[in-house]
Protein backbone atom coordinates (compact mmCIF):
# COMPACT_ATOMS: atom_id res chain seq x y z
CA UNK A 1 0.00 0.00 0.00
CA UNK A 2 2.88 1.77 1.13
CA UNK A 3 4.34 1.65 -2.85
CA UNK A 4 1.14 2.34 -4.46
CA UNK A 5 0.66 5.66 -2.30
CA UNK A 6 4.00 6.98 -3.13
CA UNK A 7 3.34 5.98 -7.22
CA UNK A 8 -0.05 7.51 -6.87
CA UNK A 9 1.49 11.05 -5.42
CA UNK A 10 3.92 10.79 -8.42
CA UNK A 11 1.07 10.53 -10.58
CA UNK A 12 -0.31 13.42 -9.19
CA UNK A 13 2.48 15.37 -9.21
CA UNK A 14 2.52 14.89 -13.26
CA UNK A 15 -0.47 15.53 -13.99
CA UNK A 16 -0.57 18.94 -11.84
CA UNK A 17 2.58 19.81 -14.11
CA UNK A 18 1.09 18.68 -17.07
CA UNK A 19 -2.17 19.94 -15.97
CA UNK A 20 -3.62 17.22 -18.02
CA UNK A 21 -7.31 16.67 -16.68
CA UNK A 22 -7.56 12.89 -17.99
CA UNK A 23 -4.19 12.04 -15.53
CA UNK A 24 -6.26 14.11 -13.02
CA UNK A 25 -9.11 11.83 -13.50
CA UNK A 26 -7.00 8.90 -13.30
CA UNK A 27 -5.31 10.13 -10.27
CA UNK A 28 -8.50 10.89 -8.59
CA UNK A 29 -9.84 7.31 -9.38
CA UNK A 30 -6.62 6.08 -8.45
CA UNK A 31 -6.57 7.54 -5.13
CA UNK A 32 -10.22 6.27 -4.34
CA UNK A 33 -9.42 2.73 -5.09
CA UNK A 34 -6.34 3.16 -2.94
CA UNK A 35 -7.89 4.52 -0.12
CA UNK A 36 -10.93 2.04 -0.55
CA UNK A 37 -7.85 -0.96 -0.84
CA UNK A 38 -5.98 1.22 2.63
CA UNK A 39 -9.50 1.00 4.74
CA UNK A 40 -9.79 -3.01 3.25
CA UNK A 41 -6.21 -3.55 4.45
CA UNK A 42 -6.43 -1.36 7.42
CA UNK A 43 -9.59 -3.46 8.73
CA UNK A 44 -8.25 -6.53 7.61
CA UNK A 45 -4.87 -6.21 9.32
CA UNK A 46 -6.18 -4.61 12.71
CA UNK A 47 -8.48 -7.64 12.88
CA UNK A 48 -5.41 -10.10 11.93
CA UNK A 49 -3.46 -7.77 14.71
CA UNK A 50 -6.33 -7.61 17.09
CA UNK A 51 -6.64 -11.29 16.95
CA UNK A 52 -3.10 -11.88 17.04
CA UNK A 53 -2.70 -9.72 20.17
CA UNK A 54 -5.72 -11.65 21.40
CA UNK A 55 -4.26 -14.75 21.11
CA UNK A 56 -0.86 -14.16 22.60
CA UNK A 57 -2.67 -12.49 25.58
CA UNK A 58 -4.82 -15.89 25.93
CA UNK A 59 -1.73 -17.58 25.28
CA UNK A 60 0.09 -15.77 28.32
CA UNK A 61 -2.99 -16.33 30.45
CA UNK A 62 -4.08 -19.65 29.68
CA UNK A 63 -0.13 -20.65 30.15
CA UNK A 64 -0.13 -18.75 33.58
CA UNK A 65 -3.68 -20.53 34.22
CA UNK A 66 -1.85 -23.75 33.41
CA UNK A 67 1.14 -22.90 36.23
CA UNK A 68 -1.05 -21.63 38.52
CA UNK A 69 -3.45 -25.21 37.64
CA UNK A 70 -0.48 -27.32 37.51
CA UNK A 71 0.87 -26.09 41.21
CA UNK A 72 -2.50 -25.84 42.94
CA UNK A 73 -2.76 -30.26 41.24
CA UNK A 74 0.46 -30.68 43.01
CA UNK A 75 -0.53 -28.96 46.29
CA UNK A 76 -3.80 -30.93 46.06
CA UNK A 77 -1.96 -33.90 45.47
CA UNK A 78 0.14 -33.34 48.63
CA UNK A 79 -3.09 -32.73 50.38
CA UNK A 80 -4.68 -35.67 48.97
CA UNK A 81 -1.51 -37.83 49.92
CA UNK A 82 -1.24 -36.36 53.75
CA UNK A 83 -5.21 -36.66 53.79
CA UNK A 84 -5.05 -40.32 52.97
CA UNK A 85 -1.79 -41.22 55.52
CA UNK A 86 -3.91 -39.38 58.23
CA UNK A 87 -7.28 -41.29 56.62
CA UNK A 88 -5.25 -44.65 56.82
CA UNK A 89 -3.90 -43.26 60.49
CA UNK A 90 -6.54 -42.73 61.97
CA UNK A 91 -8.45 -45.94 60.67
CA UNK A 92 -5.79 -47.68 61.62
CA UNK A 93 -5.98 -46.43 65.50
CA UNK A 94 -9.66 -46.53 64.90
CA UNK A 95 -9.23 -50.08 64.57
CA UNK A 96 -6.69 -50.72 66.91
CA UNK A 97 -8.92 -49.37 69.80
CA UNK A 98 -11.77 -51.18 68.74
CA UNK A 99 -9.85 -54.41 68.54
CA UNK A 100 -8.50 -53.30 72.18
CA UNK A 101 -12.16 -52.70 73.28
CA UNK A 102 -13.21 -56.01 72.37
CA UNK A 103 -10.67 -58.15 73.65
CA UNK A 104 -10.11 -55.90 76.97
CA UNK A 105 -12.14 -54.54 80.34
CA UNK A 106 -13.49 -50.88 80.14
CA UNK A 107 -13.03 -50.15 83.67
CA UNK A 108 -9.69 -52.21 84.48
CA UNK A 109 -8.15 -52.38 80.72
CA UNK A 110 -7.08 -55.61 81.71
CA UNK A 111 -7.63 -58.26 78.86
CA UNK A 112 -11.15 -59.73 79.20
CA UNK A 113 -12.48 -63.48 78.87
CA UNK A 114 -11.91 -63.16 74.81
CA UNK A 115 -8.49 -62.85 75.13
CA UNK A 116 -8.27 -65.36 78.10
CA UNK A 117 -9.68 -68.01 75.95
CA UNK A 118 -6.78 -66.67 73.27
CA UNK A 119 -3.68 -67.05 76.14
CA UNK A 120 -5.32 -70.92 77.19
CA UNK A 121 -5.19 -72.40 74.03
CA UNK A 122 -1.73 -70.86 73.43
CA UNK A 123 -0.59 -71.76 77.12
CA UNK A 124 -2.15 -75.62 76.58
CA UNK A 125 -0.48 -75.43 73.21
CA UNK A 126 2.67 -74.96 74.80
CA UNK A 127 1.94 -77.57 78.02
CA UNK A 128 1.63 -79.61 75.63
CA UNK A 129 4.92 -79.62 73.31
CA UNK A 130 6.75 -78.84 76.81
CA UNK A 131 5.38 -81.31 79.36
CA UNK A 132 5.28 -77.68 82.22
CA UNK A 133 2.08 -78.12 84.00
CA UNK A 134 0.27 -74.75 84.24
CA UNK A 135 -2.49 -73.33 86.63
CA UNK A 136 -5.48 -71.05 86.89
CA UNK A 137 -6.55 -69.05 89.64
CA UNK A 138 -9.49 -67.20 90.13
CA UNK A 139 -8.89 -64.50 92.22
CA UNK A 140 -12.39 -63.13 93.44
CA UNK A 141 -12.48 -60.05 95.93
CA UNK A 142 -14.64 -60.25 99.23
CA UNK A 143 -17.48 -57.75 100.63
CA UNK A 144 -16.87 -55.52 97.14
CA UNK A 145 -20.57 -55.82 96.80
CA UNK A 146 -21.07 -54.34 100.49
CA UNK A 147 -19.08 -51.03 99.58
CA UNK A 148 -20.81 -51.03 96.67
CA UNK A 149 -24.30 -50.80 98.34
CA UNK A 150 -23.21 -48.58 101.40
CA UNK A 151 -21.10 -46.07 99.30
CA UNK A 152 -22.42 -46.43 95.96
CA UNK A 153 -21.09 -48.11 92.84
CA UNK A 154 -18.93 -45.73 91.84
CA UNK A 155 -16.81 -46.76 94.83
CA UNK A 156 -16.93 -49.93 94.31
CA UNK A 157 -15.78 -49.89 90.75
CA UNK A 158 -12.73 -47.34 91.75
CA UNK A 159 -11.55 -50.40 94.32
CA UNK A 160 -12.20 -53.16 91.39
CA UNK A 161 -10.15 -50.58 89.44
CA UNK A 162 -7.43 -49.91 91.89
CA UNK A 163 -7.13 -54.04 92.66
CA UNK A 164 -6.43 -54.18 88.97
CA UNK A 165 -3.93 -51.81 88.96
CA UNK A 166 -2.09 -53.68 91.41
CA UNK A 167 -2.35 -56.97 90.06
CA UNK A 168 -1.30 -55.89 86.72
CA UNK A 169 2.14 -54.38 88.40
CA UNK A 170 2.57 -57.52 90.67
CA UNK A 171 2.53 -58.97 86.82
CA UNK A 172 4.67 -57.15 85.36
CA UNK A 173 7.29 -57.05 88.22
CA UNK A 174 6.88 -60.89 88.99
CA UNK A 175 7.73 -61.39 85.68
CA UNK A 176 10.64 -59.19 85.38
CA UNK A 177 12.51 -60.71 88.35
CA UNK A 178 11.56 -64.60 86.96
CA UNK A 179 12.87 -62.91 83.47
CA UNK A 180 9.83 -64.98 81.55
CA UNK A 181 5.46 -64.61 81.53
CA UNK A 182 4.57 -66.76 84.39
CA UNK A 183 1.98 -64.70 85.24
CA UNK A 184 -1.00 -63.58 83.13
CA UNK A 185 -3.91 -61.21 85.03
CA UNK A 186 -7.61 -61.38 83.00
CA UNK A 187 -10.52 -59.68 84.37
CA UNK A 188 -13.53 -62.44 84.40
CA UNK A 189 -16.21 -60.07 85.59
CA UNK A 190 -16.93 -57.67 88.39
CA UNK A 191 -14.54 -58.58 91.56
CA UNK A 192 -13.05 -61.56 89.98
CA UNK A 193 -9.78 -62.15 87.96
CA UNK A 194 -8.39 -64.68 86.00
CA UNK A 195 -4.68 -65.45 86.73
CA UNK A 196 -2.64 -67.97 84.29
CA UNK A 197 0.55 -69.31 86.06
CA UNK A 198 2.58 -70.71 83.87
CA UNK A 199 4.46 -72.82 84.42
CA UNK A 200 3.25 -73.67 88.00
CA UNK A 201 4.58 -76.93 89.66
CA UNK A 202 2.08 -78.77 91.88
CA UNK A 203 4.95 -78.95 94.78
CA UNK A 204 5.30 -75.26 94.40
CA UNK A 205 1.21 -73.78 93.82
CA UNK A 206 0.92 -73.24 97.30
CA UNK A 207 3.46 -70.56 97.95
CA UNK A 208 2.52 -69.04 94.24
CA UNK A 209 -1.05 -68.19 95.35
CA UNK A 210 -0.06 -66.64 98.63
CA UNK A 211 2.43 -64.30 96.83
CA UNK A 212 -0.94 -63.29 95.26
CA UNK A 213 -2.44 -62.16 98.29
CA UNK A 214 0.19 -59.28 98.86
CA UNK A 215 -1.89 -57.51 96.60
CA UNK A 216 -3.90 -56.69 98.99
CA UNK A 217 -1.92 -56.01 102.12
CA UNK A 218 -1.94 -52.12 101.99
CA UNK A 219 -5.60 -50.37 102.53
CA UNK A 220 -7.19 -48.47 99.61
CA UNK A 221 -8.70 -45.07 99.96
CA UNK A 222 -11.75 -43.74 99.14
CA UNK A 223 -11.72 -39.77 99.97
CA UNK A 224 -9.66 -39.65 103.10
CA UNK A 225 -11.22 -42.70 104.65
CA UNK A 226 -8.72 -46.38 104.46
CA UNK A 227 -10.49 -49.84 103.48
CA UNK A 228 -9.19 -53.29 103.74
CA UNK A 229 -9.88 -55.64 101.26
CA UNK A 230 -9.35 -59.62 101.30
CA UNK A 231 -9.31 -62.24 98.66
CA UNK A 232 -10.84 -65.42 97.80
CA UNK A 233 -8.69 -68.00 95.43
CA UNK A 234 -9.39 -70.78 93.98
CA UNK A 235 -7.15 -73.08 91.72
CA UNK A 236 -7.29 -75.79 88.98
CA UNK A 237 -4.13 -77.34 87.31
CA UNK A 238 -3.40 -78.64 83.72
CA UNK A 239 -3.80 -81.18 82.82
CA UNK A 240 -4.23 -82.84 86.43
CA UNK A 241 -7.44 -81.26 87.34
CA UNK A 242 -8.82 -80.71 83.14
CA UNK A 243 -7.37 -80.63 79.88
CA UNK A 244 -10.13 -78.82 78.20
CA UNK A 245 -10.50 -74.79 78.65
CA UNK A 246 -13.86 -74.43 79.67
CA UNK A 247 -13.93 -77.22 82.42
CA UNK A 248 -10.57 -75.77 83.58
CA UNK A 249 -12.17 -72.71 84.41
CA UNK A 250 -14.79 -74.01 86.03
CA UNK A 251 -12.84 -76.02 88.15
CA UNK A 252 -10.88 -72.83 89.36
CA UNK A 253 -14.26 -71.03 90.01
CA UNK A 254 -15.82 -74.12 92.15
CA UNK A 255 -12.54 -74.03 94.26
CA UNK A 256 -12.94 -69.97 94.62
CA UNK A 257 -16.48 -70.34 95.69
CA UNK A 258 -15.79 -73.34 98.50
CA UNK A 259 -12.50 -70.63 99.68
CA UNK A 260 -15.14 -67.44 99.89
CA UNK A 261 -16.91 -69.93 102.57
CA UNK A 262 -13.96 -70.14 104.95
CA UNK A 263 -13.49 -66.36 104.96
CA UNK A 264 -10.55 -63.89 103.38
CA UNK A 265 -7.38 -64.29 102.41
CA UNK A 266 -8.35 -68.25 101.77
CA UNK A 267 -7.14 -70.39 98.96
CA UNK A 268 -8.73 -73.57 97.61
CA UNK A 269 -7.14 -76.81 95.19
CA UNK A 270 -10.12 -77.87 92.98
CA UNK A 271 -11.36 -81.26 94.16
CA UNK A 272 -13.61 -83.94 92.55
CA UNK A 273 -16.05 -82.90 95.94
CA UNK A 274 -16.78 -79.81 94.12
CA UNK A 275 -19.05 -80.69 91.30
CA UNK A 276 -21.38 -82.59 93.50
CA UNK A 277 -21.29 -78.85 95.16
CA UNK A 278 -22.30 -76.91 91.79
CA UNK A 279 -24.89 -79.52 91.19
CA UNK A 280 -26.24 -78.28 94.69
CA UNK A 281 -25.76 -74.38 93.52
CA UNK A 282 -27.48 -74.76 90.43
CA UNK A 283 -30.60 -76.81 92.15
CA UNK A 284 -30.28 -73.94 95.08
CA UNK A 285 -30.31 -70.92 92.28
CA UNK A 286 -33.52 -72.72 90.33
CA UNK A 287 -35.85 -73.32 93.20
CA UNK A 288 -35.09 -69.88 95.82
CA UNK A 289 -37.82 -68.10 93.45
CA UNK A 290 -40.38 -70.08 94.52
CA UNK A 291 -39.47 -70.59 98.06
CA UNK A 292 -40.81 -67.76 99.89
CA UNK A 293 -44.05 -68.21 97.91
CA UNK A 294 -44.37 -72.25 98.97
CA UNK A 295 -43.38 -70.72 102.73
CA UNK A 296 -39.75 -73.16 102.81
CA UNK A 297 -38.10 -70.45 104.52
CA UNK A 298 -38.41 -70.94 108.86
CA UNK A 299 -37.11 -68.58 111.30
CA UNK A 300 -34.88 -69.99 114.24
CA UNK A 301 -33.70 -67.90 117.64
CA UNK A 302 -30.40 -68.09 119.55
CA UNK A 303 -30.43 -67.02 122.82
CA UNK A 304 -28.86 -63.86 123.94
CA UNK A 305 -28.20 -64.19 128.01
CA UNK A 306 -26.42 -61.81 130.32
CA UNK A 307 -23.45 -63.03 131.24
CA UNK A 308 -24.18 -61.79 135.30
CA UNK A 309 -27.40 -63.35 136.01
CA UNK A 310 -27.47 -66.14 133.45
CA UNK A 311 -31.09 -65.19 131.81
CA UNK A 312 -32.17 -65.04 128.34
CA UNK A 313 -32.61 -61.58 127.85
CA UNK A 314 -33.57 -61.86 124.20
CA UNK A 315 -32.68 -63.98 120.74
CA UNK A 316 -31.58 -63.30 117.36
CA UNK A 317 -33.56 -64.45 114.72
CA UNK A 318 -31.76 -65.75 112.26
CA UNK A 319 -33.47 -67.50 108.93
CA UNK A 320 -33.17 -70.77 107.37
CA UNK A 321 -34.31 -72.98 104.42
CA UNK A 322 -36.06 -76.18 104.93
CA UNK A 323 -35.86 -76.92 100.93
CA UNK A 324 -37.99 -79.79 99.98
CA UNK A 325 -35.12 -82.00 98.86
CA UNK A 326 -32.06 -80.42 100.10
CA UNK A 327 -33.31 -80.29 103.90
CA UNK A 328 -32.25 -77.28 106.20
CA UNK A 329 -30.11 -74.73 104.22
CA UNK A 330 -27.59 -72.83 106.09
CA UNK A 331 -28.16 -68.69 105.12
CA UNK A 332 -24.51 -68.32 104.37
CA UNK A 333 -25.32 -70.76 101.14
CA UNK A 334 -28.90 -68.56 100.50
CA UNK A 335 -28.22 -65.19 101.40
CA UNK A 336 -25.70 -64.09 99.27
CA UNK A 337 -28.13 -66.01 96.08
CA UNK A 338 -30.99 -63.56 97.69
CA UNK A 339 -28.67 -60.47 97.40
CA UNK A 340 -27.96 -61.47 93.81
CA UNK A 341 -31.56 -62.39 92.59
CA UNK A 342 -33.07 -59.03 94.20
CA UNK A 343 -35.27 -61.66 96.58
CA UNK A 344 -33.40 -59.94 99.62
CA UNK A 345 -36.14 -56.99 100.68
CA UNK A 346 -39.33 -59.24 100.53
CA UNK A 347 -37.22 -62.30 102.07
CA UNK A 348 -35.82 -59.64 105.38
CA UNK A 349 -39.50 -58.31 105.66
CA UNK A 350 -40.65 -61.81 105.82
CA UNK A 351 -38.51 -62.54 108.62
CA UNK A 352 -38.82 -59.39 110.09
CA UNK A 353 -43.06 -60.02 110.51
CA UNK A 354 -42.34 -63.45 111.97
CA UNK A 355 -39.75 -62.74 114.58
CA UNK A 356 -42.17 -60.13 116.20
CA UNK A 357 -45.25 -62.19 116.02
CA UNK A 358 -43.06 -64.81 117.44
CA UNK A 359 -41.72 -62.74 120.26
CA UNK A 360 -44.98 -60.83 120.81
CA UNK A 361 -46.28 -64.66 121.41
CA UNK A 362 -43.63 -64.96 124.08
CA UNK A 363 -44.53 -62.07 125.89
CA UNK A 364 -48.35 -63.25 126.16
CA UNK A 365 -47.13 -66.09 128.04
CA UNK A 366 -45.13 -64.24 130.42
CA UNK A 367 -41.91 -63.71 128.88
CA UNK A 368 -42.58 -59.71 128.80
CA UNK A 369 -39.08 -58.07 128.50
CA UNK A 370 -37.96 -60.20 125.73
CA UNK A 371 -35.75 -58.49 122.58
CA UNK A 372 -35.70 -59.48 119.73
CA UNK A 373 -32.86 -59.21 117.36
CA UNK A 374 -33.47 -59.14 113.65
CA UNK A 375 -30.38 -58.37 111.21
CA UNK A 376 -31.33 -55.42 108.12
CA UNK A 377 -29.67 -56.00 104.61
CA UNK A 378 -28.13 -53.14 103.79
CA UNK A 379 -30.44 -52.84 100.58
CA UNK A 380 -33.32 -53.04 103.27
CA UNK A 381 -32.09 -50.14 104.65
CA UNK A 382 -31.86 -48.29 101.36
CA UNK A 383 -35.22 -48.84 100.84
CA UNK A 384 -37.28 -45.29 101.24
CA UNK A 385 -40.28 -47.51 103.05
CA UNK A 386 -37.84 -49.35 105.86
CA UNK A 387 -39.50 -47.07 108.38
CA UNK A 388 -43.28 -47.51 107.20
CA UNK A 389 -42.15 -51.03 106.59
CA UNK A 390 -41.41 -51.14 110.36
CA UNK A 391 -44.39 -49.27 111.69
CA UNK A 392 -46.90 -51.47 110.16
CA UNK A 393 -45.26 -54.53 110.69
CA UNK A 394 -44.96 -53.25 114.60
CA UNK A 395 -48.39 -52.19 114.57
CA UNK A 396 -49.83 -55.31 112.65
CA UNK A 397 -48.10 -57.38 115.34
CA UNK A 398 -48.96 -54.77 118.34
CA UNK A 399 -45.07 -55.73 119.72
CA UNK A 400 -43.70 -52.69 121.12
CA UNK A 401 -40.96 -50.92 119.54
CA UNK A 402 -38.55 -50.97 122.74
CA UNK A 403 -38.34 -55.29 122.30
CA UNK A 404 -36.91 -55.06 118.72
CA UNK A 405 -33.77 -54.24 118.11
CA UNK A 406 -32.31 -53.93 114.44
CA UNK A 407 -28.88 -55.33 113.30
CA UNK A 408 -26.94 -54.07 110.28
CA UNK A 409 -22.89 -54.13 109.63
CA UNK A 410 -20.39 -51.35 110.34
CA UNK A 411 -19.75 -50.93 106.59
CA UNK A 412 -23.49 -49.84 106.31
CA UNK A 413 -23.24 -47.14 108.75
CA UNK A 414 -20.51 -45.46 106.12
CA UNK A 415 -23.49 -44.31 104.00
CA UNK A 416 -24.55 -40.48 105.29
CA UNK A 417 -28.05 -41.86 103.79
CA UNK A 418 -28.37 -44.43 106.81
CA UNK A 419 -28.33 -41.53 109.11
CA UNK A 420 -31.84 -40.07 109.02
CA UNK A 421 -32.82 -43.38 108.73
CA UNK A 422 -31.32 -44.87 112.01
CA UNK A 423 -32.76 -41.56 114.04
CA UNK A 424 -36.36 -42.03 112.89
CA UNK A 425 -36.26 -45.40 113.85
CA UNK A 426 -34.22 -44.45 117.46
CA UNK A 427 -37.39 -42.14 117.61
CA UNK A 428 -39.22 -44.54 117.60
CA UNK A 429 -37.99 -46.76 120.10
CA UNK A 430 -35.90 -49.24 117.98
CA UNK A 431 -33.04 -50.29 119.76
CA UNK A 432 -29.72 -50.72 117.16
CA UNK A 433 -26.91 -53.08 116.63
CA UNK A 434 -23.79 -53.13 114.68
CA UNK A 435 -23.15 -56.50 113.89
CA UNK A 436 -19.37 -58.65 113.48
CA UNK A 437 -18.22 -55.16 115.05
CA UNK A 438 -14.32 -55.02 114.81
CA UNK A 439 -14.23 -56.62 111.36
CA UNK A 440 -15.16 -53.65 109.21
CA UNK A 441 -14.10 -50.11 108.65
CA UNK A 442 -16.27 -47.92 110.76
CA UNK A 443 -14.84 -46.14 114.26
CA UNK A 444 -16.97 -45.35 117.20
CA UNK A 445 -17.25 -41.87 116.03
CA UNK A 446 -19.93 -43.06 113.44
CA UNK A 447 -21.41 -45.38 116.36
CA UNK A 448 -22.07 -41.76 118.58
CA UNK A 449 -23.81 -40.56 115.64
CA UNK A 450 -26.13 -43.57 115.05
CA UNK A 451 -26.84 -44.03 118.82
CA UNK A 452 -25.97 -47.51 118.59
CA UNK A 453 -27.26 -49.22 121.97
CA UNK A 454 -25.62 -52.80 121.12
CA UNK A 455 -21.59 -53.61 119.90
CA UNK A 456 -21.75 -57.42 118.60
CA UNK A 457 -18.40 -58.49 119.11
CA UNK A 458 -17.17 -60.39 115.92
CA UNK A 459 -16.53 -64.21 116.49
CA UNK A 460 -13.36 -64.26 115.07
CA UNK A 461 -12.00 -62.44 117.55
CA UNK A 462 -13.74 -64.47 120.21
CA UNK A 463 -12.75 -67.99 119.43
CA UNK A 464 -9.38 -66.52 119.10
CA UNK A 465 -9.51 -65.98 123.05
CA UNK A 466 -6.64 -67.96 124.36
CA UNK A 467 -4.32 -68.06 121.29
CA UNK A 468 -4.08 -64.83 120.17
CA UNK A 469 -3.05 -61.72 121.78
CA UNK A 470 -3.96 -59.33 119.51
CA UNK A 471 -7.65 -60.75 119.28
CA UNK A 472 -7.75 -60.14 122.87
CA UNK A 473 -6.30 -56.91 122.67
CA UNK A 474 -9.40 -55.48 120.36
CA UNK A 475 -11.85 -57.35 122.48
CA UNK A 476 -10.47 -55.64 125.82
CA UNK A 477 -10.44 -52.12 123.62
CA UNK A 478 -13.61 -52.62 122.06
CA UNK A 479 -15.55 -53.15 125.49
CA UNK A 480 -13.44 -50.37 127.26
CA UNK A 481 -14.81 -47.61 124.53
CA UNK A 482 -18.53 -48.90 124.74
CA UNK A 483 -18.07 -48.67 128.22
CA UNK A 484 -17.07 -45.32 128.23
CA UNK A 485 -19.94 -44.71 125.56
CA UNK A 486 -22.62 -46.36 127.56
CA UNK A 487 -23.08 -48.87 124.91
CA UNK A 488 -24.14 -52.85 125.59
CA UNK A 489 -21.31 -55.04 124.56
CA UNK A 490 -22.53 -58.91 123.00
CA UNK A 491 -19.91 -61.56 122.05
CA UNK A 492 -20.74 -63.47 119.40
CA UNK A 493 -19.68 -67.38 119.18
CA UNK A 494 -18.76 -67.65 122.87
CA UNK A 495 -17.64 -72.06 122.80
CA UNK A 496 -15.70 -72.48 125.52
CA UNK A 497 -15.30 -71.91 129.26
CA UNK A 498 -12.52 -70.44 128.53
CA UNK A 499 -13.59 -67.48 126.35
CA UNK A 500 -16.91 -67.10 128.61
CA UNK A 501 -14.21 -66.79 131.64
CA UNK A 502 -12.40 -64.06 129.64
CA UNK A 503 -15.36 -62.19 128.32
CA UNK A 504 -17.09 -61.87 131.89
CA UNK A 505 -13.83 -61.08 133.86
CA UNK A 506 -13.10 -58.04 131.56
CA UNK A 507 -16.99 -56.53 131.72
CA UNK A 508 -18.42 -57.88 128.40
CA UNK A 509 -22.79 -57.45 128.77
CA UNK A 510 -23.91 -60.42 127.39
CA UNK A 511 -23.04 -63.78 125.45
CA UNK A 512 -24.21 -65.58 122.30
CA UNK A 513 -22.95 -69.17 120.97
CA UNK A 514 -23.15 -72.59 120.77
CA UNK A 515 -22.02 -73.07 124.61
CA UNK A 516 -25.39 -72.36 126.08
CA UNK A 517 -27.23 -73.19 122.91
CA UNK A 518 -27.19 -73.09 118.98
CA UNK A 519 -30.00 -71.29 116.77
CA UNK A 520 -33.47 -73.27 117.42
CA UNK A 521 -36.87 -73.68 116.38
CA UNK A 522 -39.60 -71.80 118.45
CA UNK A 523 -40.73 -74.96 120.48
CA UNK A 524 -36.91 -75.42 121.53
CA UNK A 525 -36.31 -72.24 122.71
CA UNK A 526 -39.87 -71.86 124.45
CA UNK A 527 -37.76 -74.91 126.35
CA UNK A 528 -35.48 -72.83 127.06
CA UNK A 529 -37.04 -70.50 128.70
CA UNK A 530 -39.12 -72.35 130.87
CA UNK A 531 -36.00 -74.54 131.49
CA UNK A 532 -37.46 -77.82 131.44
CA UNK A 533 -34.90 -79.13 128.87
CA UNK A 534 -32.57 -80.70 130.71
CA UNK A 535 -29.65 -80.98 127.88
CA UNK A 536 -30.02 -76.80 127.45
CA UNK A 537 -30.84 -76.21 131.00
CA UNK A 538 -27.26 -77.80 131.65
CA UNK A 539 -25.72 -74.84 129.60
CA UNK A 540 -26.77 -72.27 132.73
CA UNK A 541 -23.96 -73.62 135.02
CA UNK A 542 -21.37 -72.25 132.82
CA UNK A 543 -22.73 -68.86 133.60
CA UNK A 544 -23.76 -69.67 137.25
Amino acid sequence: PYIGYQILIGFGLIAAINADPSLELQFGISLLVLTVFLLIVSYIGSRLLKKSLTLSYINAALSEKLTTANQQLKEINVSLDQKVKDRTQELENTLHLVTHQATHDLLTDLPNQRLLLQYLEKTIDNANNTDNTFGVAFFGLNRTKVISDSLGHQSGSLIIKNVAERLKNFEQQSNAILGTTQYTVTHAWGDVFVIILSPLKLEEAGATIRGLFAVLQEPFYLGEKSYSLTSSIGLSLYPKDAREINTLLMNAEAAMFRAKKYGGNKFEFYTADLNANTSKQLELESSIYNALAQNEFIVHYQPIVDIKTAEIVGMEALTRWLHPTLGLISPIEFIPLAEEIGLIVPLGEWVLKQACLQTKQWHDNGFATLKVSVNLAAKQLAQETIINTVINILNETKLSAHNLELEFTETAILDEKIIPIAKKLRELGVSLAIDDFGTGYSGLTYVRQFSINRLKIDKSFVQDIGSNKESETIILTIIDMAKKLGIQTLAEGVETEEQLAFLRKHGCDLIQGYLFSKPVDPATFTSLLYKKDSVQSDKFKYLN
